[in-house]
């Protein structure tokens, strides 16, 4: 098979320029997706701390306050995700856009130069389709993990906090407590409004 050399360099030149513009939005989309990450994480840790303190939410008449936290919480997990999606697709359309002109040009160089035979023009065309098809893949992939390797990364740094943290068991046995005692105790889940103040109680076992 004969195999024109200006039609395989335009094909060269042409990944390499589709990579190169490709770039940017592929660091853009990385760079919202870790955004997602970190919007995903705060929401979860949110919606994990209301629900272990949703009797003192309703006590202290804070419910307002948590609402407006969850709404504003979802919004930025919103703005984030969709911002993600949308730069995943507009990579596979500018994709898909640019591979579509280098085909045109590449055609239009073989037209220019005169190139002769079916079988030359049609290994260039089967050249340029499987190219178009495995660099759709390839490119897919990458959108794809730019936005899974965040969460990754996310998981990683998790469990090394989780190793720096990590509590070491003593070699002595607690006794047995008899006695619980509280003397002068106060907590404020706001700077402004106080939840306990100066409490003293004591109990025994038992008692709980």
């Amino acid at each position: 098979i004969l195999i024109n050399p200006i039609g395989t360099g335009v094909i060269i030149c042409g990944t390499v320029l589709v990579s190169v513009l490709l770039r940017p939005l592929l660091t853009r989309t990385r760079s919202r997706a870790e955004l997602q990450a970190r919007s995903n994480a705060s929401f979860a840790v949110l919606v994990a701390e209301i629900a272990r303190i949703a009797q003192e939410i309703r006590v202290f008449g804070v419910t307002e306050i948590i609402r407006q936290k969850v709404h504003t919480a979802t919004e930025e997990a919103a703005n984030a995700l969709t911002q993600t999606r949308f730069l995943v697709r507009l990579g596979s359309g500018v994709y898909q856009s640019l591979v579509f002109a280098m085909v045109f040009a590449t055609m239009g160089i073989i037209a220019i130069t005169h190139v002769s035979g079916v079988a030359t023009l049609g290994a260039v065309v089967v050249l340029l389709v499987r190219g178009i098809l495995y660099g759709q893949q390839l490119q897919q992939s990458q959108q794809g993990s730019a936005e899974i390797i965040p969460y990754i990364n996310e998981i990683h740094n998790q469990i090394v906090a989780l190793e720096h943290h990590h509590m070491i068991d003593g070699t002595c046995e607690l006794e047995t407590i008899e006695t619980v005692e509280f003397r002068d105790v106060s907590f404020r889940y706001e700077a402004e409004t106080p939840a306990l103040q100066d409490v003293s109680f004591r109990i025994t076992r038992g008692q709980a």
